[in-house]
C-alpha cells in the first residue's frame, strides 16, 4: 500500500528478526550518501530532511540526530515519561567528538527515532550488528551502539533541535515501566560490548557513573518519598534492566554467532 501511494519509494524486506537487522538491510539497499532513520511511531516535521542533511556539509560529521518532542500528552504514562526526560535533548545546537564526551557515553547524543549516518560508515563498519536492539535479546542499544562506533572512529555527531519529529510515548503505565526496563537492558548490553569487543574500560567508567547519579539517586529519591521523585516501581524496572544488561549482551551474541553458523537455504 505504501508503495502504490508513493511510485518513488522502494520496499525492502529483511527476513532476519530485529530493528538493526533492518537498519543494515536499508543500508545495503541505498544509493545516496547519507541514511535517514526514524521510528513508526513518530510523525516527521515537513522541513526534517534538509535540517538533518545540513550538518554533513561538514566532512568530519559522521552521524546527525536530532530533537524528539512528544506527539501527545494526553496519559498520565506519557506525562510522566516526559517529565523525567523523555527523548527530547534541548533546543541548543551540539557538536559531539571525543574531546566533548568519550565515545562510551554516546547515548546521550540522541535517539533512534531521528538520526542520521553517512552510508559508508554503517557499512565499513556494521554499526548496526543484529546482536542489539529490539528484536534482539538485548531489546534495544542499537542506536546507541551505533554513535559510539562513530565517535570511536575519530568522527563528530551533530546534535541538530530544529531537525524535529513528533514521537507517541506509551499511553498505559505497565508498558512504561516495560519501556524503561528495556532501554536500561539495551543500555548495559551496549557498554558491555564497548568492553568486550573494543576492550574500551571507559565503557565501565560510564556504567557506574549512571548507576550511581541515575539509579541509585532515583531509588533514595523514592525510598525518601521525595515529591518530585520518580515512582519507585519504575526505578525498580530500571535498576532490574542494568542488572540483566551483561548477560543480555552475552545471550544476544552467542544467538547471532550461533546464527551465522548455520548455512543459508
Amino acid at each position: 500500500a505504501l508503495v502504490a501511494r508513493f511510485p518513488g519509494v522502494r520496499y525492502v524486506k529483511e527476513p532476519r528478526r530485529g530493528l538493526n537487522a533492518a537498519r543494515m538491510a536499508g543500508a545495503r539497499a541505498a544509493r545516496g550518501e547519507v541514511l535517514l532513520y526514524t521510528d513508526d511511531d513518530v510523525v516527521i516535521d515537513p522541513r526534517w530532511i534538509p535540517a538533518m542533511l545540513e550538518p554533513f556539509a561538514a566532512p568530519r560529521v559522521g552521524a546527525v540526530t536530532g530533537l524528539t518532542m512528544p506527539l501527545e500528552l494526553e496519559t498520565p504514562a506519557q506525562a510522566l515519561f516526559e517529565y523525567y526526560g523523555g527523548h527530547g535533548r534541548g533546543f541548543k545546537r551540539q557538536v559531539f567528538d571525543q574531546g566533548v564526551i568519550p565515545p562510551a557515553g554516546a547515548g546521550q547524543v540522541g535517539s533512534g527515532a531521528n538520526m542520521a549516518f553517512r552510508r559508508h560508515l554503517v557499512l565499513e563498519l556494521g554499526i548496526f550488528d543484529a546482536e542489539l536492539d529490539m528484536g534482539s535479546v538485548a531489546l534495544t542499544g542499537g542506536d546507541a551502539h551505533g554513535f559510539y562506533r562513530v565517535l570511536a572512529e575519530g568522527f563528530r555527531i551533530v546534535y541538530a533541535p530544529d531537525a524535529l519529529v513528533w514521537h507517541r510515548h506509551r499511553d498505559d503505565y505497565p508498558s512504561l515501566r516495560h519501556m524503561l526496563f528495556t532501554y536500561s537492558v539495551g543500555g548495559v548490553a551496549h557498554l558491555t560490548r564497548c568492553c568486550v569487543e573494543y576492550g574500551d574500560w571507559q565503557a565501565v567508567e560510564v556504567a557506574l557513573w549512571w548507576l550511581k547519579h541515575h539509579h541509585l539517586r532515583n531509588l533514595a529519591r523514592a525510598i525518601r518519598r521525595k515529591r518530585d521523585a520518580l515512582p519507585i516501581d519504575l526505578t525498580l524496572a530500571e535498576l532490574a534492566g542494568f542488572i540483566a544488561g551483561p548477560t543480555a549482551y552475552f545471550r544476544a551474541r552467542r544467538i547471532e554467532r550461533a546464527r551465522r553458523r548455520v548455512p543459508a537455504g
